[in-house]
């Protein structure tokens, strides 16, 4: 008599899926399903980021989720799910699960991408608020913890530097998750002789009472000299390629485009146009000039002549080379921009700071950081555009990372201990 078939789902060994102990392929299933699970409530949700908890919900929730884990390590350890949940097979499978969603969030542009509609109904153009993205962090976060408690009983000197890398990148983790709800990232325009300002406005455009309020002295900006290029002169501007290397100009430099030799004779980082061509000026819409002699290898042509980057209040000027094809001087690109700003708490409170680009001003748990300017107007802007950024987690964020550094450190120290008794 034959022996009926059994159509079970088994492993290599034979084992049948989902019988204990559960290894890789159980693990990855699971992970699979939490991120389709998830895919499939963006679509339900009709793509509608998920809420992030702000304080004190946040709070409670992380401390509900570290109780819950103590007490089920404690009162069902033994069983096989939790055993599982403490393996490296499910420790695994979470860090590449977050990992995949983790490299989508750099590949694919986030705030919505008009072009892909699909993708923003899955959730992966605002992943870090979607569903799939929170499950796979609560899984990653449940695996971590147990993995954790598990080292923790009984405790030895040899779990202590395994303990504090888990611990602190749990630690790092958590934070930065559920601190995401309370962070605050502002935009704030503030214009010369202009009164002092308290309101900033956030991405969803929403307007946001400050407890302080800036003021704008002054606004400054260095600008490198600008760049040269070939381009058709049939439009307004000139148009510029991707990746496209173009020369920065100095004076009494000689540069080869093309077929063309261009040597420039005159830099004039502010001039005004006149009769005979341009002098230096003072005036804040003024721009940049430079006199050009530009040579045709193969004909042997020359001509001499100015260029201007053109600005608000003047037209940019080229050289007509051959037919439609002319050569530009760009507008320069800045190198360097600040803001003098007057920075008030309550009326007897006030102080006099400079905002420089990578130099933020930090104070009361706020940074305040140099972010943009009028662009049209350039270093005669008399629009600053500062982005104030708080985040209360942000130190317990740096706690957890002292603590994976510590962790490495003991590592080190006890491998070398071992190695000088051998």
């Amino acid at each position: 008599m034959k022996e009926k078939d059994n159509h079970a789902a088994t492993d290599q060994t034979g084992r049948k899926l989902f019988q204990g102990p559960w290894s890789y392929l159980e693990s990855f299933v699971i992970a699979g399903v939490l991120i389709l699970l998830g895919f499939v409530a963006e679509l339900i949700s009709r793509d509608q980021p998920v809420s992030l908890p702000r304080f004190p919900v946040n709070l409670v929730i992380l401390c509900t989720g570290i109780t819950l884990m103590v007490l089920l390590h404690i009162l069902y350890g033994k069983t096989t799910l939790i055993k599982w949940f403490s393996s490296v097979p499910c420790a695994i499978s979470a860090i590449v699960s977050f990992a995949v969603l983790v490299l989508l969030l750099g590949f694919i542009r986030q705030e919505g991408d008009a072009r892909s509609p699909w993708l923003h109904q899955l959730g992966l153009t605002h992943m870090k608020n979607s569903w799939p993205f929170l499950l796979v962090e609560v899984y990653l976060f449940v695996s971590l913890g147990m993995v954790i408690l598990r080292r923790s009983f009984p405790f030895t000197r040899k779990n202590l530097g395994f303990l504090l890398n888990h611990f602190g990148l749990w630690l790092t983790l958590a934070a930065a998750a559920l601190g995401s709800g309370d962070m605050q990232r502002l935009r704030i325009n503030v214009f010369e002789k202009g009164d002092f300002l308290d309101k900033g406005i956030s991405q969803e455009h929403e307007i946001y009472n400050l407890p302080f309020s800036l003021k704008l002295l002054d606004f400054k900006m260095e600008t490198y000299n600008p760049r040269i290029m070939l381009s058709d002169t049939l439009g307004s501007l000139p148009v510029t390629r991707k990746g496209e290397a173009l020369p920065v100009i100095e004076k009494g430099s000689e540069y080869k485009l093309n077929h063309y030799s261009i040597k420039i004779l005159e830099i004039l980082p502010s001039a005004v146009r006149t009769g005979g061509g341009y002098l230096p000026s003072d005036d804040p819409l003024a721009a940049t000039a430079a006199l050009v002699h530009v040579k045709n290898l193969v004909s042997g042509d020359s001509v001499t002549n100015w260029l201007c980057s053109g600005g608000m209040m003047m037209l940019r000027e080229y050289i007509l080379l051959d037919k439609n094809l002319g050569l530009w001087l760009l507008s320069p690109e800045p190198r360097k921009y600040e803001s003098k700003i007057v920075f008030r708490t309550n009326p007897g409170n006030i102080d006099t700071v400079i905002i420089e680009v990578n130099r933020p001003y930090k104070t009361r748990g706020w940074s305040l950081y140099q972010f943009g300017y009028d662009e049209q107007m350039g270093p005669a802007s008399q629009l600053s555009i500062i982005e104030a950024v708080y985040d209360p987690w942000l130190p317990v964020v740096y706690a957890g990372i002292v603590l994976m550094i510590a962790g490495a450190c003991y590592l080190f120290w006890l491998g070398n201990s071992a190695r000088s008794k051998a």
